[in-house]
């Protein structure tokens, strides 16, 4: 690798901090094989206007990049399953080589995967789940609660859906009082939740699929001069991503928790969970840009969370064949602790 340049083109949904994080992440790392290997970079980013349902624009940035002889293609993508593991399967067969980072790639058979690798976490039981199950204890297992989801057949939707109804079965004195699209945006979330409010201003918590879109709804509340949790009373606020404004946010007593998925990178401790099947951007002593879950085409493992008064007994098939990690999501006092499910009441 002494002296190579890698061409490497990146195209996120949409622009926004979560992956404007994960693209210095990238840099770090980047550095780090710079000064160890002597490998170049050169690193184009695209991504399409609008909101993440522009996937048109996508498809041809890919399809640009593996005419221009791209080495990697990193994606994540609203777009078609099945229709990207088609361009996906072209690119690798004219020698781009294509990884997924963030994709619920844990919803579809691993045989039709076509990326070289997919870096994410699984969706539904470390994402919906556990927000679902943070909701209850909180909540005493009663309430109702106001959902700020994805856009209409969004696979994230889908798979964090899949875990969050699974946490509300577990506790049937917990109701969905409304159901809106956020869109994933914040300014989206924040119109979604005032229209919900006004409909149904009796609640007691916001469940945001990703921290954009609660940050949203924590707007809308203050707006309303609806009080926020504090560790007593007032409307529980949850989302997923680990901003670093929704940790400050937590801080700040505007967000009640959040899933960190490890988009930051941040050193490194002894209870980072990778699965035993990675590529060769393995993570150093310093630093760590693994993420709970790492498949590849030909292994798919993902961590099962653990979190406090969850049962042992899976409840499904595809929950029992995800092997257990000790520490893969858990439960925290403290904003800095990686990959956490973050409360500081």
């Amino acid at each position: 690798m002494n002296g190579r340049t890698v061409q490497i083109g990146w195209t996120p949904p949409v622009l926004s901090e979560w992956y404007s994080q994960m693209e210095a992440a990238a840099f770090r790392r980047m550095g780090e094989y710079e000064d160890a290997y002597g490998v170049r970079w050169k690193w184009e980013r695209a991504s399409p206007t609008g909101n993440f349902n522009a996937v048109e624009q996508q498809v041809q940035t890919v399809q640009s990049w593996v005419q221009r002889k791209f080495d990697v293609v990193l994606i994540c993508t609203g777009a078609n399953f099945a229709t990207m593991q088609g361009v996906y399967s072209k690119a690798l067969a004219a020698g781009t080589k294509i990884y997924q980072f963030n994709q619920p790639v844990e919803i579809y058979p691993v045989e039709q995967l076509q990326a070289i690798s997919s870096i994410g976490y699984d969706n539904r039981w470390q994402s919906g789940y556990l927000c679902g199950k943070y909701i209850a204890e909180k909540l005493g297992g009663k309430g109702k609660i106001l959902e700020i989801t994805g856009p209409p057949g969004s696979d994230w939707s889908a798979a964090r859906q899949i875990g969050f109804k699974k946490a509300l079965s577990e506790h049937p004195g917990l109701t969905v009082a409304g159901t809106a699209n956020g869109g994933y945006l914040r300014q989206q979330g924040l119109s979604a939740t005032q229209d919900l409010l006004t409909r149904e201003p009796d609640i007691q918590a916001i469940w945001g699929e990703n921290e954009d879109m609660a940050l949203g709804a924590s707007q809308a509340l203050d707006a309303r001069g609806i009080k926020q949790w504090d560790g007593k009373t007032g409307v529980v606020v949850v989302g997923a991503d680990g901003l670093v404004s929704g940790m400050q946010s937590i801080r700040n007593g505007k967000l009640t928790a959040s899933i960190d998925v490890g988009s930051v990178d941040r050193p490194s401790r002894s209870s980072t969970p990778c699965s035993t099947t990675r590529s060769s951007a393995r993570p150093s002593a310093r630093s760590s840009m693994c993420r709970p879950g790492w498949s590849t085409r030909a292994t798919w493992t993902t961590p099962r969370p653990t979190c406090s008064g969850r049962s042992g007994t899976p409840a499904s098939t595809e929950e029992a064949a995800a092997p257990s990690v000790t520490g893969a999501v858990r439960m925290s006092s403290s904003p800095s602790v990686p990959r956490a499910l973050l409360d500081d009441r």
